[in-house]
């Protein structure tokens, strides 16, 4: 998982935490248009982008789909799943 490292994300932690957090690790393709995450769902993952990119984006209270970032390769999301126990997704994450 070189990408993980690459990213800088484990920069500044203890070398134990590193190891841990890149054995848990896993390798996921995901095709154009498919949905990474829904906005509501548990917050329990962390992404790298390692190809492509994904756009951030939420329903607003019309129930209009809004689109407010775009992430490439290195970039990290889901973050809030690391420090916010029991936390939900604050946003829908698709493939582009």
């Amino acid at each position: 998982m070189a990408s993980i490292i690459q990213a800088g994300f484990l920069e500044g932690l203890p070398e134990q935490e590193n190891q841990r957090l890149l054995a848990s690790a896993r390798r996921h393709h995901y095709s154009a248009g498919e949905v990474v995450f829904h906005e509501g769902d548990p917050a329990d993952s962390l992404h790298i982008v390692q190809r492509g990119r994904v756009a951030a984006g939420i329903t607003t209270s019309y129930g209009n789909q809004v689109t407010f970032a775009i992430s490439g390769v290195g970039e990290v999301f889901g973050d809030l799943a690391l420090i916010t126990p029991d936390a939900q997704r604050s946003t829908s994450i698709v493939a582009l």
